[in-house]
């Protein structure tokens, strides 16, 4: 299954959606692009809305996506929501994974409860 995703400022926030599978390669580029596309706008917000793909990464990838994107260059005062169809461990993993590495970084499955989160 083919993946795409789009990148847009809309209130101040990096909205990231797409669809398909996120692979590790996929998932890198999204990460990178939105990181990009959030500095050339100076802005600090991201909600990336993963309802409509699946995520085939691995453990030990998702592990490694808190380092990809301080390594980018993400800054540490940002707040990234993911919002996903269903909670499942994965998407556990990776919130306590990021919170431990130092991001505001939080997962939902209501879009308006993401937003509210990402304004406080």
């Amino acid at each position: 299954m083919s993946a795409s995703y789009q990148l847009n400022a809309e209130n101040g926030i990096v909205r990231v959606s797409g669809t398909g599978e996120i692979s590790p390669q996929f998932g890198t580029a999204m990460i990178e692009q939105s990181i990009k596309f959030a500095k050339e706008n100076g802005l600090k917000l991201f909600l990336y809305d993963l309802r409509q793909m699946s995520l085939t990464e691995d453990l030990f990838t998702l592990y490694s996506r808190p380092k990809l994107a301080r390594g980018l260059g993400t800054p540490p005062d940002s707040r990234i929501a993911v919002l996903c169809a269903r909670r499942d461990a994965k998407m556990s993993f990776l919130e306590t994974t990021a919170n431990n590495a130092g991001f505001l970084h939080r997962v939902f499955t209501d879009e308006s409860q993401a937003l509210e989160w990402l304004k406080t």
